[in-house]
């Protein structure tokens, strides 16, 4: 049977009721309030009325990640369907529907998260954050509910972009364009608005979740993907009565620079940081209150810590000398040296020194274990050839 084409009876639905959460069972219904099980009437609503007739399915990407992507296509407009690859809910005996989980704690997690992902996204498509956003809900397949989000297809992500499109002409130039500054002042804005009028730090934030409309040189329009709200947390209770939200803004784009730099070798931030005017002067002055927000003094509205430090460590596999994780302390000051740099070239020629701290990516280790290796079979060679001689 098609993941498509369940059908069901879906009379006096009722939802579940999880102790330790207010309303959990009206929040549910919020998220589900009717059974969608065919995704071809959800992407042909999602169309206006004069595209419905032609619309065609252009593209499907469903090999890796936790979503299957859906490209549809009528008349100029075309559409993205990200449908989720995992269950969040499931309907039971007598049409309940229940949140998924081992044990209480972890259906509470998981209803929350799924509260925090709606709000999130349909907040920022308000403000103009994401591409346009015209669908959000639930599928319904073999008794399960699977999250699906419906948007305005962009020309590309960042990391395409420079890496295999238009930004990779900037790159080979070794200057920032004018185009990698409206980049960067467009994903700047958004970062310190994602924090100031939506109260959210949104931690897996790198290129691959940036896209970009380009055509036309005079309109470059950028726009943040990727609000779900197992990464993109509620932090408001700060960023509404706080000073900290100027800070905790600064190390969004930190670590954007540092994925930009990392990932791309081309950090379209770093003037912000490595110029001598009030901002970068700021930035320096304010290093350790950053470091302390990066490692220790943040945690969300649930009270659980931030993740700056593990994303940093995910993403950069940043070790120590000894082939050890290395602090947070380290992580930070590698982190923040970076954002500071256009590329590595440059960062080569300042010849910064970082004592004791290195970036062992996954491919530079496996190089180098191969190398040791092939000198261990040299050497064994040697040494067999050696004992063949003497023998003779």
């Amino acid at each position: 049977m098609s993941r498509f084409d369940t059908e069901f009876d879906f009379k006096d639905i009722t939802y579940e009721n999880i102790p330790g959460i207010l309303n959990s069972g009206a929040e549910l219904q919020k998220l589900i309030p009717s059974i969608q099980n065919d995704i071809n009437t959800i992407v042909k609503e999602s169309f206006p009325h004069e595209l419905r007739k032609n619309i065609k399915l252009i593209r499907r990407i469903t090999k890796g990640g936790n979503n299957d992507i859906y490209i549809y296509k009528s008349g100029d407009l075309t559409v993205v369907v990200r449908l989720s690859k995992y269950a969040s809910f499931q309907i039971e005996s007598f049409n309940h529907i229940t949140v998924l989980g081992k044990n209480k704690n972890e259906k509470i997690n998981n209803l929350k998260e799924a509260i925090q992902s709606k709000s999130n996204w349909e907040r920022a498509n308000s403000l103009g954050y994401t591409p346009m956003l015209y669908n959000y809900g639930y599928l319904e397949n073999n008794g399960h509910f699977y999250n699906y989000i419906i948007c305005e297809k962009m020309e590309s992500d960042l990391s395409d972009y420079y890496e295999t499109g238009p930004g990779k002409d900037s790159k080979s130039s070794g200057k920032l364009s004018i185009t990698d500054h409206k980049i960067a002042r467009q994903l700047v804005d958004l970062l310190y608005a994602t924090t100031n009028n939506l109260g959210l730090i949104c931690f897996d934030i790198k290129p691959a979740n940036c896209m970009i409309n380009y055509s036309d040189p005079n309109n470059i329009v950028v726009k943040l993907i990727d609000w779900d709200g197992d990464w993109c947390q509620d932090y408001s209770y700060i960023t509404s009565k706080s000073d900290l939200k100027y800070f905790i803004s600064i190390l969004s784009v930190i670590v954007m620079a540092a994925h930009f730099y990392v990932f791309l070798d081309w950090n379209i931030f770093y003037t912000y940081f490595s110029e001598p005017d009030s901002y970068g002067n700021f930035v320096k002055d304010n290093k350790i209150s950053l470091q302390n927000l990066f490692c220790d003094n943040l945690t969300d509205s649930q009270g659980n810590k931030s993740k700056f430090d593990f994303f940093q460590k995910h993403y950069f596999q940043i070790m120590d000398s000894d082939d050890n994780p290395a602090t947070c302390e380290d992580a930070f000051n590698l982190t923040f040296t970076r954002a500071h740099y256009l590329n590595r070239a440059t960062k080569r020629q300042a010849n910064p020194q970082l004592v004791g701290v290195t970036r062992v990516g996954g491919r530079k280790k496996i190089k180098k274990s191969k190398k040791r290796k092939t000198n261990r079979k040299k050497t064994n060679r040697r040494k067999k050839n050696k004992k063949r001689k003497t023998k003779k």
